[in-house]
């Protein structure tokens, strides 16, 4: 772990929701993201830790909920808006509607991409979507934790 003012960048096991699904033994993600994988995150210090402690990371509030509806519903209306616009502009234009269609949703699509990218920097830079650190974990009292 290494910390620069009120943020900290940990190094956290890639477990997650692999832990309790039944298809664990024969899943390619599961399978991929084995115990020793690991995955470098910028985090809110808020429990003051310091380089070498084990701790424990959360998302506060509802920023699972917030992110999960970025990742999905801004593509999916880039998607949709670009191809309703370009079966509108196929009449103007004199294109054929499917074609019109299936390009506008693909330039809605990559306009999307672009809104996501300025919102993750946007997040990133005032850190409202990044976990936090909630505490330092004694690593005495859970055998079998490392250090970070």
């Amino acid at each position: 772990m290494e910390t620069g003012g009120s943020r900290a960048r940990v190094s956290a096991a890639l477990r997650g929701f692999c832990g309790t699904c039944s298809e664990g033994g024969s899943c390619h993600l599961h399978l991929s993201a084995a115990p020793d994988r690991t995955e470098v995150v910028t985090a809110q210090n808020d429990a003051g830790a310091k380089r070498g402690d084990t701790v424990e990371l959360d998302l506060l509030g509802h920023a699972e909920l917030r992110l999960s509806l970025l990742v999905w519903a801004v593509p999916l209306a880039g998607i949709v808006g670009g191809a309703v616009a370009g079966v509108l502009l196929a009449g103007l234009v004199g294109l054929a509607e499917d074609p019109a269609a299936l390009g506008g949703a693909a330039l809605g699509f990559g306009v999307s991409m672009l809104i996501l990218r300025k919102l993750d920097r946007h997040a990133a830079a005032n850190g409202r979507l990044l976990p936090h650190i909630v505490r330092i974990v004694d690593t005495a009292a859970c055998p079998g934790r490392g250090k970070a």
